[in-house]
């Protein structure tokens, strides 16, 4: 049940009780966008250092890396060596989109909860095989049901 489903159920109950359904309801609604800030924000906090530091590590960061490919296919990583901070921040930009996509992803597919989200048993999360694809970045499938829902990470006005 979502925060919606918690505001309703509180109606049908007296003041008091009322209160206590209402503190859950936004103390949920609270967490559900907790673990979204916390992925948006590891995903922002992302600079050239990350990138350039692909090259220096012994084991890079694998979800650092993978965003990077997917969201660069075309561009090789010896490419970039040598270069500063300053001149891949355009490339930075970029890969902190997808690398926000394969922490849901990752997180998803762990059996972990994003928002109100939470997959079961049998069921997956991928991402889009193409940076630039329309309408949509992640899909969740059913292993049994064959089926696919498409969902976007990229913000929208309302």
């Amino acid at each position: 049940m979502g925060y919606e489903g918690l505001t309703d159920l509180a109606e049908n109950y007296p003041a008091a009780s009322r209160e206590a359904l209402m503190a859950l309801s936004t103390g949920y609604q609270r967490r559900n966008e907790g673990e979204v800030l916390e992925l948006a924000a590891l995903a922002a906090d992302l600079s050239g250092r990350h990138i350039l530091s692909l090259f220096g590590e012994p084991e890079p960061d694998r979800q650092v890396m993978e965003a990077f490919r997917l969201q660069y296919p075309h561009v090789e990583l010896d490419s970039l060596a040598g270069r500063s901070e300053e001149s891949i921040e355009g490339l930075v930009n970029g890969v902190k989109g997808k690398y926000f996509e394969v922490l849901v992803r990752d997180r998803l597919n762990a059996g972990e909860t994003v928002g109100e989200l939470r997959l079961e048993a049998g069921q997956g999360a991928r991402l889009a095989l193409k940076s630039n694809e329309p309408g949509w970045d992640l899909e969740l499938w059913a292993a049994m049901a064959r089926s696919w829902s498409s969902f976007s990470s990229r913000p929208t006005r309302t």
